[in-house]
């Protein structure tokens, strides 16, 4: 049986189905044969789409629920793309029982792909009013806190797929260079590890205070606070389209791993996927602090904030907090020659309390006043944080 749904609805960059698609689709996913051995279709939300053997999450057998996401943040489009390069890929596949084959869906789990906040996608910007990966509050999608901008609806929308699964990836990309890297929010367990593995980055950075925002916030951390496993991919600078093929292949290697996903479209990336594959070593580092925009305005000290996994050495100033209408709400290197003398009595250092690394240093258009400017990493050992 050949099983051809295309994108959905609402974006320019998601051309809507025909009616003679969306007609195929239902009868597909409606039909006895759909409803017992073959793959079945759903859209779970606006730009989403599941597959799934049998009747969806009814089916007793199923044991791990799959979900993938890209641009939540709309100006980090590896992760679009590499999300529409697998909805392609399984819109075509081929989906059909054979004994003499492997099953090309498993009947272990699902697959939901979904695409982040679609008006950002389009604008090719990070949000429109809101950022959407700090919607994801309990107050607001397990609660009766009122959604008022577009990303807040749109994470309302989000949620009841990221609740129900028990993986999920997301992807994303950083503001400044970057070597790729996962961060885990919350706890760390083999099982993490694992999963970790299977991407391709050497470093793993793991929040257990959920530093971010304070608080459970962001899709990952939603995702550990409903109990699986919620692992936020960054591929490197969001700028950076090279490594498409590298990420597509390992994800379509988890996905193999754990729901049994066999497409034979896939086979061109085993190479790739050989390559990628990892040994369990990784460089890990543990979130601790966060530095904040104030009123009195902040100033780098000479040469920080430039990218991400910069070291401090302990005492080193990170910059100053200081009301300096050249350094308000810019993220330029300022040395401290630069500030008078009047400046530097007044000013409020944030020095380094020990040896650390600078994480997601922000770009001055993105800096907000009580908003994190850059956080704050120590390195840690694998031995000392992963949980059984």
């Amino acid at each position: 049986m050949r099983f051809l749904v295309q994108r959905l609805p609402s974006s320019k960059p998601m051309p809507e189905l025909t009616r003679r698609q969306t007609a195929t689709a239902r009868r597909l996913a409606t039909s006895p044969t759909a409803n017992t051995s073959s793959v079945h279709w759903t859209s779970p939300a606006p730009n989403t789409h599941r597959w799934s053997r049998g009747r969806g999450r009814d089916n007793a057998r199923r044991t791990t629920d799959v979900l993938i996401l890209g641009g939540v943040h709309g100006n980090e489009s590896l992760g679009v793309r590499v999300v529409e390069r697998l909805i392609d890929l399984c819109s075509n596949a081929e989906w059909e029982d054979n004994s003499a084959q492997p099953s090309l869906l498993g009947d272990s789990g699902t697959l939901t792909l979904g695409l982040g906040n679609l008006e950002a996608i389009e604008l090719g910007v990070r949000g429109t009013d809101d950022d959407l990966n700090r919607c994801f509050r309990p107050s607001l999608v397990d609660g009766d806190e009122e959604a008022v901008s577009g990303e807040e609806r749109r994470a309302l929308e989000l949620a009841p797929l990221i609740r129900d699964c028990s993986v999920l990836i997301d992807l994303h990309a950083t503001n400044k260079p970057s070597e790729p890297f996962i961060r885990v929010a919350g706890e760390f367990t083999k099982r993490h590890l694992e999963l970790c593995s299977m991407l391709p980055c050497d470093t793993l950075v793991l929040d257990p205070y959920l530093t971010i925002s304070g608080g459970i916030s962001t899709t990952d951390e939603y995702c550990g606070h409903h109990g699986g496993i919620g692992l936020c991919y960054e591929s490197g600078q969001a700028k950076d389209m090279e490594s498409t093929d590298k990420v597509l292949a390992s994800v379509l290697g988890l996905l193999r791993s754990q729901i049994g996903l066999e497409l034979r479209a896939a086979g061109a990336f085993e190479r790739t996927l050989r390559e990628n594959r990892r040994d369990g070593h990784h460089a890990v580092y543990e979130m601790f602090e966060a530095v904040y925009l104030t009123e009195a305005g902040f100033t780098f000290a000479n040469g920080m904030g430039t990218h991400n996994f910069q070291r401090v050495p302990a005492g080193a100033p990170i910059g100053w907090h200081i009301d300096d209408s050249r350094s308000r709400g810019s993220d330029s290197p300022s040395p401290p020659r630069a500030l008078s003398h009047q400046q530097h009595q007044e000013a409020i250092v944030h020095h380094a309390n020990e040896d650390c690394y600078l994480l997601f240093p922000k770009v001055a258009e993105l800096w907000r006043l009580g908003k994190p400017i850059v956080w704050l990493c120590r390195k840690r050992g694998l031995q000392d944080v992963v949980l059984l």
